[in-house]
């Protein structure tokens, strides 16, 4: 019988996104993952109500004085590379989604990671929809168009997703990316075709149409919108696809399978568990970050407001 190992996990951030980790730990507490938990949380109101259900509370990750295995960085985006090139000293880090505000941050962090023999997972929850999965598990091939259509409201706390691209885009630039095992970029082969976008100092909406190697990708990011749609169009040689990765169904072939709802953000921190304890292969690891946050970097030296 083999007897795996709890782990001491360090949330940073208790926002929106700090706070569905929080709940993915508890639960995973209860599994037998998680150890103990500790959050850093500069404002101690957002805390009301867990404050007594974790292991430790730290106002700055200055302050933290605890071994811990890996910590979850869900901050605002442009505080993550000075806190991830601090923690990664000391534990693995599971970085909210984007890394960094800025291409080259990135690139450092993730050579600094290697230096130090770290791993930095990175939060692609749609990896872990259950749309995607089947789309990866039938190894969707001989794409020739692929669209993303992403809409949301926009966020009150706006400078937290610093714009559009990097809070809605990178999703659907990273499906992209994991559904044609694309792990470098060479952009002799990508060209902007067209870009739209509305900006009052931020990116709040963006449509673009890029030629991407022997396929076309289009998608639409909108903050515009007061409701969630995500969907996702796929066209082969022999077959199309067209997916509601909201309510988790795809209709293909004149038939619609359903999928059931998933905790998203449980399964990306149970997998990011069973990777340290040595049981499943990552497909969330930095390096596999690396090309949509390559091609987010491009669009934006090649954006053209129309």
């Amino acid at each position: 019988m083999f007897f795996y190992v709890s782990f001491d996990v360090l949330i940073v951030g208790f926002g929106k996104m700090g706070s569905l980790h929080f709940n993915a730990l508890k639960r995973l507490y209860d599994l037998g993952y998680v150890r103990k938990i500790y959050i850093v949380e500069p404002i101690f109101e957002k805390l009301r109500g867990v404050e007594n259900s974790v292991d430790g509370v730290f106002r700055d990750v200055n302050d933290v004085n605890i071994n811990f295995d890996f910590a979850i960085i869900a901050t605002p985006t442009r505080t993550h590379f000075e806190i991830a090139n601090k923690l990664i000293h000391k534990a693995d880090l599971l970085i909210e989604k984007p890394v960094c505000d800025e291409f080259n941050k990135v690139i450092e962090l993730h050579n600094l990671s290697k230096k130090l023999g770290r791993k930095i997972f990175v939060g692609m929850i749609e990896r872990f929809n259950p749309v995607i999965q089947y789309l990866k598990r039938v190894d969707v091939t001989d794409v020739k168009y692929l669209k993303c259509i992403r809409f949301t409201e926009c966020p009150k706390n706006i400078e937290t997703y610093v714009n559009v691209l990097l809070d809605l885009s990178i999703h659907d630039i990273d499906i992209l990316t994991y559904l044609l095992n694309v792990y470098e970029i060479d952009f002799n082969k990508v060209k902007i075709k067209y870009a739209y976008y509305v900006d009052d100092l931020i990116i709040k909406h963006i449509h673009c149409i890029l030629d991407f190697y022997d396929l076309c990708f289009e998608f639409i990011s909108s903050w515009l919108f007061n409701f969630k749609h995500r969907f996702l169009e796929i066209i082969c040689d022999k077959s199309a696809y067209l997916c509601d990765l909201y309510n988790y169904s795809v209709y293909f072939n004149n038939s619609i399978i359903n999928f059931d709802r998933v905790d998203q953000v449980f399964e990306e921190d149970k997998h990011v568990i069973n990777v340290l304890r040595g049981v499943e292969k990552p497909i969330i690891d930095l390096e596999y970050a690396i090309p949509s946050h390559a091609i987010i970097n491009y669009i934006f030296k090649n954006l053209t407001k129309r």
